[in-house]
């Protein structure tokens, strides 16, 4: 069964890097998520919903159950698809994802989940 990480916002795949080189495994997969290390596919939504969307694709492109981890806004989508879709999940873990509902954002979390500022400063 394939591991599956999955980065945060605004990272990339690369921050999987130096975790990547520790793992005694070969099978790890790192995508990055679209617009973050690779283009938006035509007519991408760009919602949380879609984000999930597309991490279901990707697993069932390799195969399921998967290894799931992820951080920061990856862990958002890891905990959203485990929960609507747990058969394509053997395991799961989550770092640095935000479960406290009294959280209180930094200054530039708070833009970027401002609309149409998000946006702005992402294009930027």
């Amino acid at each position: 069964m394939p591991a599956f990480l999955v980065h945060g916002v605004p990272d990339t795949h690369r921050l999987w890097a130096p975790i990547r080189a520790r793992l005694r495994r070969t099978d790890v997969i790192t995508p990055s998520l679209p617009g973050f290390g690779c283009a938006l596919p035509p007519g991408f939504a760009a919602s949380k919903e879609a984000y999930v969307d597309w991490l279901a694709r990707e697993i069932e492109r390799v195969g399921a159950p998967v290894d799931l981890v992820g951080h920061d806004w990856g862990a958002l989508l890891v905990q959203r698809l485990v929960s609507l879709r747990p058969d394509l999940v053997r395991t799961w873990a989550c770092g640095n994802g935000p479960a406290d509902t009294e959280y209180v954002w930094h200054d530039i979390a708070q833009q970027w989940q401002t609309p149409g500022l998000g946006e702005q400063i992402m294009e930027a």
